[in-house]
């Protein structure tokens, strides 16, 4: 075979060059054209499967979590109508901001009946937490260790709760027979919105 060097070629007829020359160029062609495919169309290709087949995940992944939220939410409204029924059953023990009136004449009366005299019955300041606010009182008399004692029991029974909190006890300078006693008593006034906190529930009371 004889050789044709290049630039014997008619360069306006490629199609008459010898068959090396033509083959020579195809490749050329060839890996010219893959080399413009993988910098411009395939890494572009590459990286949006990529991000798509992150998005396939992380839609799978909301999915299989949305899936298992759909079998447990029966399970989750019996507990939350079952923590609002509790909810509302504990704030019966607790006055409302209009009972308080109310709360301090039971005590007065328990302390009557447990023949106290109080030289000083005072409601303080209401000192306001997150969720409900303290109602202080704060409260001194004398008489003998067991009419106090019968006092706090009798508070004790009282459909509101009423905590004594602070107890000092001396003896009483006109009459040593009696205790000078000084106490605080608290109650507690829930704050908050039910119906904004647990929200409307389904066989939950109103």
């Amino acid at each position: 075979m004889k050789l044709v060097k290049p630039s014997q070629l008619d360069r306006s007829n490629p199609g008459t060059w010898p068959i090396y020359y033509q083959i020579l160029v195809w490749v050329v062609v060839a890996g010219l054209v893959w080399f413009l495919y993988n910098r411009f169309f395939r890494e572009e290709l590459i990286q949006t499967q990529s991000d798509n087949s992150s998005e396939i995940i992380r839609l799978q992944g909301d999915y299989r979590t949305l899936y298992q939220f759909s079998l447990d939410l029966p399970l989750y409204k019996d507990k939350k109508n079952e923590l609002t029924d509790k909810l509302y059953s504990l704030l019966e023990f607790l006055p409302a901001e209009t009972e308080m009136p109310n709360l301090i004449d039971e005590t007065y009366k328990a302390a009557y009946e447990s023949e106290i005299n109080f030289s000083e019955f005072k409601p303080e300041t209401s000192i306001v937490k997150q969720y409900y606010d303290i109602e202080p009182i704060s409260l001194s008399t004398n008489t003998n260790f067991v009419n106090f004692a019968h006092f706090v029991e009798s508070i004790g029974e009282l459909p509101r709760i009423l905590n004594v909190r602070r107890f000092d006890i001396g003896i009483a300078s006109q009459n040593v027979d009696q205790l000078k006693i000084s106490s605080d008593l608290e109650t507690y006034i829930y704050n908050q919105d039910i119906s904004k906190l647990v929200g409307e529930t389904e066989g939950g009371k109103r």
